[in-house]
């Protein structure tokens, strides 16, 4: 019963209840991985990444087989900046059930922390292959193409994002930079146009800094494009 209530508060956003009602929960059953895998999801809600990174890691002790709760481990992980530790768990998912793409797509964002691009392409691309009905899974491909140097393949693949997500302004955006960084400075305004005319803060590189995981390389292209009045 407080197994339930907990997962009821925590569905409506009463983390603080939610919290007290797996608690009072794991009282009667410390050996359950659902209950500390659930009470390390609103601790990392919470803001409280060390408290989750615990629960979790108790969760995984109890079913070290559930693929989900090794992820959860791993992104409180990295929440701690313990890139190795998380890089590890991810290793473990994916060895758990190779098909897990989200596991793909948090390493992939490791590898990237890590500067490791050419890992960071492959396991994006893995992700990507493995979720084709996610379009930032692919967009997260095409930026590192464009990093380590196949800007056309950068190119052709932010195409087919934008063609299938046409309101997908921070593919606008990024195809706005590869395009510039190509010399086609009218194509470039094109797709810059179609990102800032759904949001504006496509026009601020500090915001685009702060809210987007792009590599360097096509960070220093937006740069040039918005410095030339972009």
């Amino acid at each position: 019963m407080a197994h339930a209530a907990g997962l009821r508060a925590a569905t409506e956003g009463r983390l603080n209840d939610a919290e007290r009602f797996f608690k009072i929960y794991l009282l009667d059953e410390p050996d359950s991985a659902s209950g500390w895998s659930n009470l390390g999801n609103v601790h990392q809600q919470q803001g409280q990444a060390q408290q989750a990174v615990e629960d979790y890691s108790k969760a995984v002790a109890l079913a070290p087989e559930v693929s989900d709760c090794v992820l959860a481990l791993g992104d409180s992980s990295r929440a701690l900046d313990l890139w190795q530790s998380a890089a590890a768990d991810c290793d473990r998912a994916i060895e758990l059930d190779p098909k897990e793409y989200a596991a793909w797509f948090d390493r992939g964002n490791i590898d990237l922390r890590l500067q490791d691009y050419a890992a960071a392409l492959t396991d994006f691309g893995t992700a990507a292959d493995l979720a084709p009905g996610l379009g930032g899974y692919r967009l997260r491909q095409a930026t590192l193409m464009f990093q380590q140097g196949d800007v056309d393949g950068a190119r052709r693949t932010m195409q087919g994002v934008t063609r299938k997500y046409s309101n997908y302004a921070e593919a606008h955006a990024a195809l706005a930079a590869v395009e510039w960084s190509r010399g086609d400075a009218e194509r470039a305004e094109q797709q810059f146009y179609r990102a800032v005319a759904q949001d504006e803060r496509w026009n601020n590189m500090g915001w685009i800094l702060e809210n987007t995981r792009w590599p360097p390389k096509l960070e220093s292209a937006m740069q040039r494009f918005l410095s030339m009045g972009g």
